[in-house]
């Protein structure tokens, strides 16, 4: 066999074996991930932590009679295991409207709201306060 060959073959060879690794971890990092296992992974993550805090916006589109309105939501959620939480948003009623500053919070025994009206309510259970606020906070 012509010497020029043989080196060829191990050229292409020993770059096959080199960039192989690359190869096969690029395609695990670009392998699209179903929504389920994002999901599935969440609830295992969460369901293990003692403490939690996050906050956000969520921007709602309306439209009505041809014409359009945003309303941001912006919200804090907090909670301690195994029973204190607390939810707090602010939102308009209506676009250009005064912002709104409302919370629902649990100490472990009790549970309350308040609204930016001034209105301080004492709940029977955490979900009813959060029931008494799903319209509020458009669910």
């Amino acid at each position: 066999m012509n010497p020029e060959v043989v080196d060829h073959h191990r050229v292409y060879f020993l770059t096959l074996f080199l960039l192989l690794p690359f190869y096969v971890n690029f395609r695990q990092a670009t392998e699209p991930v179903r929504p389920e296992a994002i999901i599935e992974r969440m609830k295992e993550i969460y369901s293990e932590c003692r403490s939690y805090q996050d906050e956000g916006s969520v921007i709602t589109k309306s439209e009505k009679s041809g014409s359009q309105s945003l309303n941001p939501v912006t919200f804090k959620t907090y909670f301690v295991r195994p029973d204190k939480f607390r939810f707090e948003w602010k939102t308009r009623l209506f676009p250009g409207g005064l912002m709104l500053f409302n919370v629902i919070w649990s100490d472990g025994e009790a549970t309350h709201t308040y609204w930016e009206s001034g209105k301080l309510d004492k709940m029977d259970s955490l979900q009813s306060g959060i029931m008494a606020n799903a319209g509020v906070t458009r669910g």
